[in-house]
């Protein structure tokens, strides 16, 4: 199940013009480490949970826009 849901993300992640291993993996220790903070010091709420919409964009705009999804 866990290698399904991360090849989908990768796929979702693809499909936004991000493609080298090296984004994907800046990808998944952030999405991982927003989510490690939520549990660790807020579980039940959104402290950290209402971050990830500006990680991803962030990550998206430095991948995508300088980079073309290249390394």
């Amino acid at each position: 199940m866990a290698v399904e849901v991360l090849d989908l993300t990768r796929a979702a992640v693809h499909a936004c013009g991000v493609t080298s291993a090296r984004a994907f993996d800046m990808f998944t220790g952030l999405t991982a480490g927003l989510a490690a903070q939520q549990n660790a010091n807020d579980p039940g709420g959104t402290r950290w949970l209402r971050l990830a919409d500006e990680a991803v964009e962030m990550f998206l705009q430095h991948y995508r826009d300088r980079h073309g999804g290249s390394p």
